[in-house]
């Protein structure tokens, strides 16, 4: 962990999307034995360490780090309850691994058309921000969902990035090029 926590940002992340990339690979622990689906030794060994974790060490770091991955497989397999679930029982576990869950259940519910929620799971992070999902991330999400119905709510949460280093200013410039001008004021008389 010594070594993770010394990476910048961007490589942190970077082997995040790494290891979900990874996930894409396995199934269910349910559906390993299933012949629809040809699961070798190897990934059913990687899913059912998944499992073991989290059922051994409930609420730890590590159990609902493993969680995590297990509700986004279900996920990406097209079990949504099941992985939403799992993610309920996550942010009630390590700050960390909540962090995460909290922001993938945003994006979850953004996608249901459930924006208050959505929003106020990532004004949450926005106010206890974490290693794994940091303040200027949940800005940037949350200025996303904002854009459309209440751009200058995004605008002012944004143009505070502007001019942070470019692996957060990058982004934020991205989102505030989305969205409608602002107003002009007219010019005083004189």
């Amino acid at each position: 962990i010594e070594d993770f926590k010394a990476l910048t940002l961007e490589e942190q992340k970077q082997h995040l999307v790494e290891l979900l990339d990874k996930n894409q690979l396995y199934v269910n622990l349910s559906s390993l034995n299933d012949k629809d689906f040809a699961v070798s030794a190897e990934e059913k060994k990687v899913i059912d360490a998944f499992t073991k974790v989290s059922t051994a060490y409930p609420g730890s770091k590590e159990g609902s780090l493993s969680l995590y991955m297990l509700a986004m497989l279900d996920i990406e397999r097209g079990q949504q309850a099941a992985g939403e679930k799992k993610l309920q029982e996550v942010m009630g576990g390590d700050k960390e691994a909540a962090s995460l869950a909290k922001f993938t259940m945003a994006e979850l519910l953004q996608g249901q058309g459930k924006t208050a929620e959505a929003e106020a799971l990532l004004r949450g992070l926005l106010a206890d921000p974490t290693f794994m999902v940091p303040k200027e991330q949940s800005t940037i999400q949350l200025a996303r969902y904002l854009a459309k119905a209440k751009p200058e709510e995004a605008r002012k949460l944004l143009e505070p990035l502007r001019t942070a280093r470019a692996p957060i200013s990058s982004p934020a410039l991205e989102v505030l090029g989305t969205l409608p001008s602002a107003p002009i004021m007219g010019t005083p008389k004189k």
